[in-house]
């Protein structure tokens, strides 16, 4: 191992605790607070600017504890921080570490260690940044909170990082061509889910969008087929943004949006109905609530169609940052668990026959 210092300073300290648990070297260049460094030269350089990164650790241990002193500037990375968790990742891989478990020796060692560099006390407040929601998980004024952390937090940004329509959504991709963009993906996602529920069939079908967004699915349904569409949303950023839209496209008679939850939709039913990626927001429990309300709000014969992401590891939200920072409350379903495991009860629920 290439060390400036070998078992001395924080820095050297910190390696001889944690390289036992990494199965070899660091996979990272630590440089401390003491100035004190360890770890091989040649891989990704962090720096520890406080104490407090490892008291949050100790308090929030792994990515949590982490970002939140990254956040904070606490902790910082040189270069780009992608290619620093790539490489992390790729040394975990390929020392099949999987998920570490700390033993109780270890924690005893951490614990000393923290003692000694003045890290040891009560947790620390997280960044500002944070979510903090609270109330009864997915009641409607804890959801409308949780979304409003994550949507609200300004529709310039989200300009920033999405395509002209707006849609923020897994596109459709019926191209390979090398002028073929995202944009051009999202059109045809939004085309897509326009003809699967029928709104071809006719002109004035009233057509409900159940979780809105930025509008793209709503203005898209009113320009290219004449449908009357109802987009709600709880998100007032989104909805402010998706009204100016309205009226600079002089869609006013074709497009209402509303500041409305999933569950109060007064006025049903609808020709069609669609809920793009807005199932993750509704919560594991809440799913049969969730379905039986879009069954409820579709005529007899009337077609619905909901898009989802699913996920492939344990965490429902996408993990520890995500759920505190980005997303709070998030749920996602395990991939293949709608229709292997879930598609009857939701669909009895619902008031459906069970499907063969």
């Amino acid at each position: 191992m290439d060390r400036t210092t070998q078992g001395t300073g924080v820095a050297g300290r910190l390696s001889d605790i944690l390289s036992p648990l990494v199965g070899g070297e660091l996979p990272v260049r630590l440089t401390a607070w003491d100035g004190s460094t360890a770890g091989p030269e040649d891989a990704p350089k962090v720096t520890l600017y406080s104490p407090n990164v490892l008291r949050r650790l100790l308090w929030n241990p792994g990515e949590l504890g982490a970002a939140q002193a990254y956040v904070l500037g606490e902790l910082d990375v040189e270069g780009d921080l992608g290619d620093a968790l790539t490489h992390v990742w790729k040394v975990s891989a390929e020392r099949g570490l999987g998920s570490i478990t700390p033993t109780p020796s270890l924690v005893l060692a951490v614990v000393k260690a923290a003692r000694s560099f003045g890290a040891f006390g009560r947790p620390l407040a997280p960044p500002a940044s944070q979510a903090q929601v609270k109330g009864r998980l997915h009641s409607l004024a804890r959801d409308r909170e949780a979304i409003g952390h994550h949507y609200d937090l300004s529709n310039d940004f989200y300009q920033l990082i999405l395509d002209e329509n707006m849609a923020y959504s897994s596109g459709y991709w019926t191209s390979d061509a090398p002028d073929y963009t995202l944009e051009d993906s999202q059109t045809d996602k939004l085309d897509l889910v326009c003809r699967k529920v029928g709104l071809d069939r006719a002109r004035g079908l009233r057509f409900l969008d159940v979780g809105c967004g930025w509008g793209s699915l709503s203005l898209h349904a009113a320009r290219e087929y004449g449908a009357r569409v109802v987009g709600i949303t709880i998100s007032a950023e989104q909805k402010a943004f998706v009204d100016a839209k309205v009226r600079a496209l002089g869609l006013e008679d074709w497009v209402e949006i509303r500041l409305q939850d999933y569950r109060e939709i007064p006025d049903g039913p609808f020709d069609a109905v669609a809920s793009i990626e807005m199932g993750e927001h509704v919560g594991e429990g809440n799913y049969p609530t969730y379905v039986k309300a879009l069954h409820d709000n579709v005529i007899a014969g009337g077609r619905v169609l909901i898009q989802q992401m699913s996920r492939t590891g344990p965490h429902p939200g996408g993990g520890p940052f995500i759920e505190s920072f980005i997303a709070p409350d998030m749920y996602m379903r395990p991939r293949r668990s709608h229709c292997c495991d879930d598609r009857g009860r939701w669909t009895r629920s619902a008031g459906r026959p069970r499907p063969a």
